[in-house]
């Protein structure tokens, strides 16, 4: 799409991110099959340019795979269409415990996080000087006086616009959905890419027991959603794609173990096709003096951060400091080596399983011995969830239900097998923490539950 300086930018990025917190960066190898030598040297062209412009390192750059090694290496994807692949370098992000890593940074620098709280309301005239926010567990109103209001709540940016009065949507939501099959249905070892006839492209993912598989890419035409809709034509078009790329029986929707669907806040900018709009930035003032981000991508945020700082520098009084040139390390991410490495140091020193020490490593980075300082007997039998993680996520990383735990903290709604099973023991623990009642404990389950449920609401049809 030509747009070489955002690459260039945000694939630069990575590097950035990955030396911050390498436990939720992880270099991954990437698969990229090809069924013809002109599309391995247009693929491979495009990767080069791709390298070049993140300054990735000459040992790290892309291959190219024969017949044989792509055999080799991966034997699941169907030869008979695949005769190579060019295989390049990319990173696999945790995306919420990255938002949570910076959460707890900005605390430690003085920051103040107020979790569950949406707001519903700006006061001050003519310019915004406080918002006032409604607690979703308590229902208590608070009101927060600010020098500057910064709106970056992703697809929630024009929902929040017109809070002060903004009759124009600028975004278009993007729905992307997964799915997640138990490891030996889909047994990969690396990322694979799965290139469709309608140009888009999907992933699949190998993490710990399970493999992973998306992304879609359709708009959506109604105001946000926390959870919107999985639809059959969603698993269809996925569970297709597997089909095409990978010599398997054919994927029932009875055997996908999770699912979940996100929005992408794209910038409108008159495409029609999602997979056609830029993911670029875009930086806006509002009338009562709020400032709005919205856009980009994941890795640059950092960047974003700078021109929200130089923003709020123009449009206030505020002198507030830009994100600084050389970061220091996110929360669990001072260890040398990779996760593969701080894995096997686990496993060794507290004598656990080599899979629940590489769950550890990749969620907790070096903080892995604090978790387990506080309980390191597996939540149920059998379970690579340690009953220290329930203490931690509630002392340390602000759980305060036990969805925030499930899903958000330990992850482990959707890549762990038989999730639902340890929902009770996970809701129970949190009541010897939180101090909750048994009925608490029932509704929190039946909440949850409620939740998982309806990301599978496709297998009842």
């Amino acid at each position: 799409m030509g747009e070489f300086r955002i690459v260039r930018k945000t694939a630069s990025e990575r590097k950035v991110i990955h030396r911050m917190a390498k436990h939720l960066a992880e270099p991954r190898w990437m698969v990229y099959p090809t069924a013809k030598r002109s599309e391995q040297a247009l693929i491979r062209l495009g990767v080069t340019a791709y390298e070049l412009l993140g300054g990735v390192a000459k040992h790290e750059r892309h291959q190219t795979w024969n017949r044989a090694l792509l055999k080799a290496k991966e034997p699941l994807i169907d030869q008979s269409t695949f005769r190579s692949a060019v295989v390049f370098r990319e990173y696999v992000t945790d995306d919420a415990r990255l938002v949570l890593a910076n959460l707890r940074d900005a605390a430690a620098h003085g920051a103040v996080v107020l979790n569950h709280c949406r707001v519903v309301e700006l006061h001050g005239d003519p310019k915004a000087s406080a918002v006032q926010a409604t607690c979703g567990l308590t229902r208590r109103n608070v009101t927060i006086g600010a020098g500057a209001i910064v709106n970056a709540s992703g697809p929630w940016v024009d929902p929040v616009r017109r809070l002060e009065g903004a009759a124009d949507d600028r975004l278009i939501l993007s729905k992307g959905v997964h799915l997640t099959l138990a490891r030996d249905r889909l047994p990969v070892n690396n990322t694979v890419t799965m290139p469709m006839p309608d140009g888009r492209t999907l992933f699949v993912v190998r993490r710990g027991d399970a493999t992973y598989v998306g992304t879609t890419d359709t708009l959506v035409d109604r105001d946000p959603e926390v959870w919107p809709s999985i639809t059959d034509e969603d698993v269809s078009y996925i569970l297709r794609a597997v089909e095409r790329t990978f010599d398997v029986a054919s994927i029932e929707p009875s055997e996908i173990q999770a699912a979940w669907a996100g929005l992408r806040p794209l910038i409108a900018d008159g495409e029609d096709s999602p997979g056609e709009i830029s993911r670029k930035d875009e930086i806006w003032v509002g009338n009562r003096g709020m400032i709005t981000v919205a856009g980009g991508k994941l890795t640059g945020y950092r960047l974003m951060a700078e021109k929200v700082a130089e923003t709020i520098r123009t449009n206030t009084s505020i002198d507030v400091s830009a994100p600084p040139k050389e970061a220091g390390y996110l929360p669990g991410g001072e260890f040398d080596g990779e996760v593969g490495d701080l894995a096997a140091q686990i496993s060794q020193q507290h004598n656990l399983g080599i899979h629940t020490a590489h769950r550890l490593a990749s969620l907790y980075g070096s903080e892995y011995g604090d978790v387990l300082s506080l309980g390191k007997t597996p939540l149920v039998p059998g379970s690579k969830i340690v009953s220290g993680e329930i203490a931690w996520a509630i002392e340390y990383e602000g759980a305060a239900t036990l969805e925030d735990v499930f899903y958000r903290r330990t992850r482990a709604a959707w890549y762990e097998p038989n999730a639902c099973e340890i929902l009770r023991p996970m809701a129970s623990a949190m009541a010897q923490h939180a101090g909750w009642s048994q009925e608490r404990v029932e509704q929190e389950v039946a909440d949850t539950s409620a939740v998982f449920r309806s990301e599978l609401s496709f297998q009842a049809a």
